[in-house]
């Protein structure tokens, strides 16, 4: 019998591909043993990896750090120009802490228009590093440089740039030239990096801190408390020459940015991680994905350096971890102990629960170290003054009391044995400057202030006998000057300081110039001018004026900040804002006070004050911005500019209100500001703030404004001829009217 004549057509191939049928079956019957085996071993490997993964997260120590000249406020290309010029930079670093892989870029370019011999010579420290020179009309002086890693104590790399430009061989011929010199650029950068776990206190954490740290506050609305905690530690940060960013931690429900590579693949097995792996935008669902966030961009998107350690921000990491550490034991039961031997080496801080009894502390975030602040905000200004922060030598501090700076002068005159003006020894060839400056909030002066500035000084003749022109300004104010003709002997200058020169922060600085022998000959031998320690200044009872520096130096005794009270719903888009405008009005961190105010309510203020958008108490001002734009700037009723319309600026006005000097802000709902704000206003009573600088000041009491403020003696010597009349036109009837007295005495005798 014959299978083809059984079995039908169908049945016939069915047959025939009965192999096959067996085939197909085996390799059905493998794949499901290799799928049952795959689902077996699956959570295994997935813990294994898990474990790995956190093993390795943040296992790294080493903080990379970039230095552009740029972030040291150099914003335009520095230009050396002279026969023999130089400048020093003090480059930021660790203090006391070794560095690795350090090198210096210095973008620099040159021009030699009027030939003769030019060159270019860089140190570190002190050191000369590298020495150039140049032939061509013009060309490309970069230069990179390997740094050592050896400690500074000092917390500064200090670089030496130093251009010598010779035009002529011949030893009296003039070398004055305006076509050679160097220019070098702010994008000059330092690169290094270091290993974090060095730093073990405050001080040195401190010194650590980038150019523009991230000061991180908790997230949705902030209590009162931790807001003005932000705001002293914004304005602290922004003083001491920082630029801070602020970033509030993110929440369930927030939608943040994620590198396509962000998430180990080790990581990817855990549902938290996994929800992150795509990159791009992501909406966070969980406590859960809050903390695998951090886990990942802990160190890059989200990075700390300095944490606002409210109770609001130590429960919302704690319920982050705490939620991602479920998903660990659930998915990953076996990664539990690696889980948890990371989370206590890179994030120590974020199981900590209840009250905490430091005022400042040394953590980690992402195993990198940041500073942890509590919030009480009158103790973190106390401990971070600049004349304390090199004793912080410890993990853990609490200031036994708030700051209170001395209110009561002890004495009339104030020597210059300051932590920032001291006397000292200067060497000058040519030019040389001695400067100083002083923070009416850090002396003990009370209500206060200088009046006149005494400078004792000694200089050593030239080598052709002659002395040294020494001119003394007070705040870019040229205010006096001498000739320093008695060789090595003291001689003394003294200088009045007018009101309209003072400020919150005043720099004295002493300029020395020294004419060389003969017309172009001899050669630039330097010699010592001192200023000696019997200099001081004198203080005096001062009527400061209503412009924005005598605003500052009220405020400099004590400040009442008014900010709105809703701002603390948007913490991190408020903060710039109330940080940057309170430091430009002249508002220090140690003497202040921050009140937020409720919407619609009138502020009465009890002393000098800065508002920023909040109603006062009938105030007088010169200027006013509406909410549709218009800006109206006035004097003496007359309209000096009224404009509608504009964007993006905000406009601050000395104002009276409940008979009370201040500074009123208001901000367009457009307005952002920038930490590049000048430090202070300008002497005015009215200026438009773009969102980095002054885009145009009026001084509306110019025309009745006294040039000197300081009582009788300023307005003697700013009105001398019409003073002397005055007195000699006194002084004469005053003998006329003796004169007459005595004659009315002797005609009754007479008679007798």
């Amino acid at each position: 019998m014959h299978f083809n004549s059984v079995f039908p057509d169908g049945a016939r191939g069915a047959r025939r591909s009965a192999p096959s049928v067996q085939r197909a079956t085996l390799h059905r019957v493998a794949n499901a043993s290799l799928l049952f085996l795959a689902a077996c071993t699956a959570p295994a490997l997935a813990q294994s990896n898990a474990a790995a993964g956190f093993q390795r997260l943040d296992a790294d120590t080493t903080v990379a750090r970039e230095v552009p000249l740029s972030a040291l406020g150099v914003r335009r290309p520095m230009v050396l120009s002279r026969v023999d010029s130089g400048r020093e930079l003090y480059l930021p670093v660790p203090a006391g802490v070794p560095l690795s892989n350090a090198a210096l870029h210095v973008n620099a370019g040159y021009m030699r228009g009027d030939g003769g011999r030019t060159s270019m010579v860089l140190s570190l420290d002190g050191d000369p590093t590298l020495a150039r020179g140049f032939s061509g009309e013009q060309g490309d002086a970069s230069a990179d440089l390997t740094v050592d890693g050896t400690p500074r104590d000092s917390g500064y790399l200090r670089l030496g740039l130093r251009w010598s430009s010779i035009v002529s061989e011949k030893r009296c011929d003039d070398e004055t030239s305006i076509a050679n010199l160097l220019r070098v650029y702010p994008d000059s950068v330092f690169r290094y990096r270091y290993d974090g776990a060095r730093i073990t206190d405050l001080a040195t954490a401190w010194s650590a801190l980038p150019t523009e740290p991230t000061l991180l506050v908790a997230g949705g609305t902030l209590t009162a408390n931790a807001y003005e905690s932000a705001w002293r530690t914004g304005m602290l940060l922004q003083r001491s020459g920082f630029h801070p960013k602020y970033v509030a931690l993110p929440a369930p429900g927030e939608t943040v940015e994620i590198g396509a590579d962000a998430v180990p693949a080790d990581l990817r097995g855990l549902p938290a991680f996994a929800s992150l792996a795509g990159g791009g935008r992501h909406r966070l669902a969980s406590p859960a994905e809050v903390g695998a966030l951090l886990a990942v961009a802990g160190k890059t998107t989200w990075h700390a350096d300095v944490l606002l350690a409210d109770e609001a921000l130590r429960n919302q990491l704690s319920q982050a971890f705490a939620a991602l550490r479920a998903q660990v034991q659930g998915a990953a039961p076996d990664a539990l102990p690696a889980f948890d031997a990371w989370l206590a080496r890179a994030w120590p801080g974020a199981a900590q629960r209840g009250p905490v009894t430091a005022d400042a502390a040394l953590t980690r975030w992402a195993g990198q170290p940041a500073i942890a602040f509590a919030d009480r905000p009158s103790r973190i200004a106390a401990l971070f003054d600049a004349p304390w922060r090199r004793t912080l030598l410890a993990e853990r501090l609490q200031a036994a009391s708030p700051a209170t700076a001395a209110t009561k002068p002890t004495r009339d005159i104030l020597p210059f044995e300051t932590p920032d003006a001291g006397a000292g020894t200067v060497d000058v060839a040519r030019n040389g400057e001695w400067t100083g400056s002083f923070d009416l909030a850090r002396l003990p002066i009370g209500d206060r202030a200088p009046v006149e500035a005494v400078l004792d000084i000694a200089a050593a003749p030239g080598s052709d006998g002659q002395g040294a022109v020494a001119s003394v300004f007070w705040n870019d104010y040229l205010l006096g000057a001498i000739m320093l003709d008695e060789p090595g002997k003291r001689q003394q200058l003294t200088v009045s300081i007018p009101a309209y020169a003072l400020a919150s922060r005043n720099f004295l600085r002493v300029r020395f110039q020294r004419q060389i022998p003969g017309e172009h000959c001899g050669e630039a031998v330097a010699y010592p001018v001192a200023i000696l320690p019997s200099s001081h200044l004198v203080l005096g009872s001062v009527a400061p004026l209503d412009t924005f520096p005598g605003v500052a130096v009220r405020l400099a005794s004590g400040a009442d900040v008014y900010v709105r009270d809703a701002d603390r719903a948007h913490a991190a888009q408020t903060l710039p804002r109330a940080v940057s405008l309170s430091l430009a009005a002249g508002v220090t961190p140690t003497r202040a006070a921050l009140h937020l105010v409720p919407n619609d309510t009138v502020v009465k203020p009890a002393g000098a004050f800065v508002s920023v958008d909040v109603k006062l108490d009938e105030p007088k001002a010169d200027a006013q911005l509406n909410d549709d734009g218009r800006v109206t700037v006035t004097r003496d009723g007359d309209t000096l500019f009224d404009a509608r319309g504009l964007g993006g600026i905000a406009v601050a006005a000395v104002t009276r209100a409940a008979g009370q000097a201040g500074v009123a802000w208001r901000t367009l709902t457009s307005y952002k500001s920038d930490e590049a704000l000048p430090a202070t206003l300008p002497l005015a009573t009215v200026a438009l703030v773009g969102p980095r600088d002054v885009l145009a000041s009026v001084d509306t009491l110019a025309p009745s404004r006294p040039l000197a403020g300081t009582g009788f003696r300023g307005a003697f010597r700013a009105h001398p001829v019409l003073w002397s009349l005055g007195i000699l036109a006194a002084v004469l009837i005053l003998i006329g009217l003796l004169a007459a007295l005595v004659v009315r005495r002797r005609k009754p005798r007479q008679g007798e």
